[in-house]
Order: C-alpha cells, then structure tokens, then sequence
C-alpha cells in the first residue's frame, strides 16, 4: 500500500487493534432489541466511546440499524458478500456523547430487510455488543 490509501489502511487496522483491547463488558441482549451497557470506567481526553457489534448469521439483504434510546439513527451494519451460514462479524460504529448517561449506554438494535416490517435481532442474528475505547486526537 502506498501513498495517503496505505496511511489510511494502516491508521483504520491500528484503530481496530487499539479498540479491541480496550472493551469494556459486553451487553446481554434484551427484549426488543434493547441494548444496556455499563461503562467500567469514564472515557479519558484522548478517548471516545465506540459501540462494537458482533454480527453472526443475518437473512439475504438484512440491515442492522444502531439507533439511541430516543430513535436516532446512529448507525446501521449492512454486510455484503457473506457467504451463506456465516457470520458477517465485527463492526465498529462510533457513538455521540449524548447518548451516555450516567455511565450508561441504552441502544435499540433494529433489524430491516426489504419488504419485511422492522424488528428486533432474533438469537444468533447479533452475538455480541460491546463498548471500545478509542484513542482520538481532538
């Protein structure tokens, strides 16, 4: 790789590896789609809070949507090209400041597929939530 793509690729994969041994516990996954996470510590400074998801088998054209408590859309998870019977796997997705409170995280995860009403992950459709610490320059 060379060039501003490879610093690029490099800083992404040095944000993965410093994120992942960074977690904090991971989330059991509610009714609904409900999504509570305990912070173990504040974020420092240099740091922000991001949300990693775990995606295991998801149907052909699912999209996994990351919304706040109140319904914001924070982020969504659309894999592509998974083979069939496998997991589509990690996802980083960041989250804003506002929606900590209280050294708490409350997320609803939303699962949309076409011409399918919206509704909760099913049992292995998401295997994991977590929250990462992030090393940010601000």
């Amino acid at each position: 790789m060379g060039g501003s793509r490879g610093r690029v690729a490099a800083g992404a994969m040095t944000l993965c590896l410093a994120a992942s041994s960074l977690s904090a516990p991971a989330a059991e996954l509610a009714g609904e789609g409900a999504v509570d996470l305990a912070l173990p510590r504040a974020a420092d400074a240099d740091e922000a809070i991001w949300l990693q998801v775990n995606v295991g088998m998801l149907p052909p054209g699912a999209q996994l949507e990351i919304r706040a408590r109140s319904g914001e859309l924070l982020g969504a998870v659309s894999p592509f090209a998974v083979p069939r019977g496998q997991a589509a796997g990690a996802y980083l997705v960041p989250l804003p400041e506002s929606v900590i409170t209280d050294d708490r995280v409350e997320l609803r995860l939303v699962l949309r597929r076409p011409g399918a009403a919206p509704r909760p992950p099913r049992a292995g459709e998401v295997e994991e939530a977590s929250l990462v610490y992030v090393p940010i320059t601000r």
